[in-house]
């Protein structure tokens, strides 16, 4: 990969869960988790973009998000080097999200097997987990226990935007 591509990923909760979609690195047999999203489009914003991936990739509209922050993502990915910027969005998951079983696979429109899973995760996330983008581990952790009035100090490569901060969570109704 020779540009930097520009991401918007969605990390929802339901319970004490998250959903994550699952991959392997064809290279080195590495699974790994990851936040569901994908590419900006061209003249696109980021959270436009996360809704119109959620909705190609699993037929799901979003609830209403809150931007975590953007993170700057360095990686090797099939054998080749990758860099990209990722917008990390906050939500918590709908009834008809939360209903969705764990090892859920959809199949997009370019042919993409997408296969979800509902991950339980420690209180304290961390880096060592196989979450990516690398630097999102903390927005998998508990907040909805505490207010934030600042960036929290584990946030990795973390850049929070003003204003912005993760909101609680509320249990879907």
């Amino acid at each position: 990969m020779s540009s930097i591509r520009v991401k918007a990923v969605a990390v929802l909760r339901h319970g004490d869960a998250y959903l994550v979609e699952c991959g392997v690195d064809p290279a080195s047999g590495y699974t790994f988790y990851r936040a569901v999203g994908g590419s900006l489009e061209f003249g696109e914003g980021a959270e436009a973009a996360v809704r119109r991936e959620w909705r190609e990739e699993l037929a799901l509209a979003l609830p209403e998000l809150a931007l975590a922050g953007v993170l700057e993502n360095n990686f090797t990915y099939a054998g080749r080097p990758g860099h990209e910027i990722v917008f990390v969005y906050l939500g918590s998951a709908t009834p008809a999200i939360a209903s969705l079983p764990s090892g859920h696979t959809t199949i997009d429109a370019d042919g993409t097997l997408h296969r979800i899973e509902w991950i339980h995760l420690p209180a304290a996330p961390s880096t060592d987990l196989p979450l990516v983008p690398g630097g999102c581990s903390p927005c998998f952790a508990p907040r909805h226990r505490r207010q934030m009035s600042s960036p929290p100090a584990d946030c990795g490569n973390m850049m929070y935007t003003s204003g912005a901060l993760p909101r609680p969570f509320v249990k879907p109704s």
